[in-house]
């Protein structure tokens, strides 16, 4: 279609039809290249000023994406241009614990592991779900 991949994935970032269709699922391009490993296309998003920590309708970042599909690349990038590895979703949840529950159980899932746990990522999320439950059925005498 075009000369390089990097000129193909340009072009399809700019079409109207796939932002149409992204509107509608409430996430973003950066969070779909996240989860395909599109490293290069992160970079260009991110050279047009796409949030490296764009959050989707359940608050999750492109970090949390590339984590829980193992997509080392695309973490790789999104931790050099600032994107917070510990941050949490609506349930409460860190992109290393998408990865250690949902991720695929292969090399690539190792490896991006430790590569985020060497970035200073934790492991969080079902401690925090059990507290916040046990305070909200105890604040309305729900138990």
């Amino acid at each position: 279609m075009f000369g390089s991949p990097v000129e193909t994935l340009r072009a399809i970032a700019a079409e109207e039809v796939i932002e149409e269709t992204l509107r509608a699922t409430h996430r973003s391009l950066i969070h779909y290249a996240a989860m395909g490993d599109f490293s290069e296309l992160i970079r260009y998003l991110l050279l047009k000023n796409t949030g490296v920590d764009e959050r989707d309708r359940n608050k999750q970042t492109p970090l949390s994406w590339a984590a829980e599909y193992a997509s080392l690349n695309a973490t790789k990038v999104l931790l050099l241009n600032g994107a917070k590895n510990n941050s949490l979703d609506d349930i409460y949840t860190t992109p290393l614990t998408w990865l250690l529950k949902a991720g695929p159980n292969n090399d690539q899932n190792a490896l991006t592991e430790a590569y985020l746990i060497s970035k200073g990522a934790k492991d969080k999320g079902a401690k925090r779900r059990w507290v916040l439950k046990k305070w909200v059925l105890k604040k309305f005498n729900l138990f």
